[in-house]
């Protein structure tokens, strides 16, 4: 009788709730007023079961009443490229910390500089390759997946200020509750 009160009421035998939670800090760079969006999505899912807004480039974030289970998250911000990570929760709250980084920003520091113009350099000319996924996407500006000497001279452009990459655009398919549909949102940024 005990175990079924419990389960109604949502708690476990260690007396934790139903689920757990996932929070860390985001950071993210430019605009601190800017959105950040990050979206977690059940292992393989294409709808997000939780999604959650900050603001600030140094911003705590708490998903809560996550259940088992294996998942990815999201993070977007205008002007920046997305990042997805993988989160697995089994007995307990899991923390995260997460940082996304703007367009032409390979080196990962926030700023788009002469730095990361080398570094797209040497990889464009295969004398220093880039391995991390993450970083090859913030040097695609033309979006053709690769790393190349014209990616390599927008980079430039933008780290003396005389160009503004075009936003990349993500299509996510996610759940609006205000019409209890699926409903088809590109994010900027990313």
């Amino acid at each position: 009788f005990i175990l079924i009160v419990l389960m109604i009421a949502g708690l476990s035998l260690t007396g934790h709730a139903a689920g757990y939670s996932i929070s860390g800090t985001v950071t993210s760079y430019d605009d601190a007023a800017a959105m950040t969006v990050l979206r977690l999505f059940p292992e393989g899912g294409t709808v997000a079961i939780i999604t959650q807004t900050v603001t600030g480039n140094q911003a705590t974030y708490q998903l809560a009443n996550v259940p088992y289970g294996s998942y990815t998250m999201t993070i977007q911000k205008e002007g920046h490229v997305t990042r997805t990570y993988p989160v697995t929760i089994d007995s307990t709250d899991a923390y995260l910390d997460v940082k996304v980084c703007p367009l032409g920003d390979v080196s990962g520091n926030g700023k788009v500089n002469m730095g990361d113009v080398s570094t797209a350099y040497a990889h464009s000319k295969r004398t220093a390759l880039l391995t991390d996924s993450y970083k090859l996407a913030c040097g695609d500006l033309n979006g053709d997946g690769k790393v190349n000497l014209g990616d390599t001279s927008k980079i430039y452009a933008i780290s003396k200020g005389s160009y503004k990459p075009a936003v990349k655009e993500v299509t996510l398919t996610v759940w609006t509750p205000a019409n209890d549909q699926f409903d088809d949102n590109n994010w900027l940024a990313q």
